[in-house]
């Protein structure tokens, strides 16, 4: 009996799956505001079930200051707090142009809340997945002897940009297909871990699509890059 009702929940939720996939949410435009005094450090995420994709960033939201975003409508905004992350908002069409204070509590539904648990599961799937696809650095690392460097990059502008770093890992002979792609701006950081002697190359486009891309060289992982914080 219990089968039966789980395979049917399932086959529920699938055909919800399926529905959203073959539409195209509309991106909305709206403001985080944070109108307290200390920094709000917030995560914007959103599952494309059509593509399999997950997108997003991380934002650390400085006290009486805003932040324009720019999402389709379904994205999620959470609040890290002490050691969790807390769902405060769904992002619907009706929140176009407005400004959302991270101060006050918004009601989330009960659909918005079981929508949010499915996208949470599938954006763990992709980043299992993503982690496959990816060489083991780390590994590698190991098996050469070279130490891994763990630091921060953010960006050198209060608006967020794209960008896209590209790492030449030392004595590979895989060509390692390895880097980052993130939007980041004075106030959003990501953390990174390269073997000593990586090269980081900022690249003008996506360099993973088999093109050659204009790049050039920030920087050169040593052990004195340990926890510090680069601005790119």
């Amino acid at each position: 009996m219990y089968k039966i009702i789980a395979q049917c929940t399932l086959l529920f939720f699938s055909l919800q799956l399926a529905a959203q996939s073959t539409n195209n949410p509309a991106r909305v435009s709206f403001t985080l505001a944070n109108p307290g005094l200390s920094t709000k450090v917030i995560d914007i995420r959103y599952f494309d079930y059509a593509q399999s994709k997950a997108s997003g960033y991380g934002y650390h939201l400085g006290g009486l200051s805003s932040h324009a975003v720019n999402m389709p409508a379904g994205t999620r905004i959470y609040e890290q707090r002490k050691t969790r992350w807390q769902l405060i908002r769904v992002i619907t069409a009706a929140d176009a142009g407005q400004k959302i204070n991270l101060g006050k509590t918004y009601e989330i539904s009960h659909q918005q809340w079981l929508d949010a648990a499915w996208a949470e599961k599938y954006e763990e799937i992709y980043r299992l997945e993503k982690i496959k696809e990816q060489p083991e650095v780390e590994t590698f690392a190991q098996k050469a002897g070279l130490d891994m460097v763990t630091f921060k990059v953010a960006g050198k502008s209060m608006i967020g940009k794209q960008v896209y770093v590209r790492a030449e890992i030392p004595g590979d002979e895989q060509n390692f297909n390895v880097g980052f792609s993130r939007k980041l701006s004075w106030s959003s950081v990501y953390r990174v871990s390269y073997p000593v002697g990586t090269r980081l190359y900022r690249c003008e486009a996506p360099y993973w699509e088999g093109k050659r891309v204009k790049e050039s060289l920030i920087l050169t992982v040593d052990k004195e890059k340990s926890l510090y914080l680069i601005r790119i």
